[in-house]
């Protein structure tokens, strides 16, 4: 959440581009989700991986319409809530967790069991993450989780 409130509103359209880089420099970024797209995306994903923790195989036609719907957030304010309430309902999907139903079928994969969709769900928001500090970087901007700690190579500047 922090560094998601960190990043300006009129930044959250921002994602990297080649005129970013050195020019002769072999980048592609075409395609690539802005910072806001990234944030509608862990949501998403968060709200569909806990789904499987609760033992859901596939959404209902409610949460399936609330995805697509989140896909079209843009703005900062929308996308905060959002993933505030997505982080909300990640924890109350873990506290359902027992060491009885932890390894109970996930309703998904073969072998997909709930306590593994815990995995997949923070393994995959730590990639979104470490992307989201290359934008938030990208625009001269500390990420919290940086501020005040000191320099890993303090002979170079920063």
């Amino acid at each position: 959440m922090p560094l998601a409130e960190a990043m300006p509103a009129d930044k959250y359209s921002f994602a990297p581009s080649n005129d970013q880089f050195k020019a002769g420099s072999d980048v592609n970024y075409k395609g690539v989700r802005t910072f806001g797209q990234q944030l509608a995306h862990i949501i998403q994903a968060n709200d569909f991986f806990f789904l499987g923790v609760k033992g859901v195989a596939k959404p209902d036609a409610e949460t399936a319409a609330k995805l697509a719907a989140t896909g079209k957030l843009t703005q900062k304010e929308d996308l905060l809530k959002a993933l505030k309430e997505s982080f909300a309902n990640a924890h109350a999907a873990v506290a359902t967790l027992t060491p009885e139903n932890a390894w109970d079928h996930a309703g998904r994969g073969v072998t997909d069991t709930r306590a593994e969709e815990v995995g997949h769900a923070v393994g995959h928001a730590y990639d979104i993450y470490g992307q989201l500090v290359e934008y938030i970087r990208m625009n001269g901007i500390v990420p919290p989780a940086s501020e005040g700690r000191p320099l890993a190579n303090p002979g170079k500047a920063n």
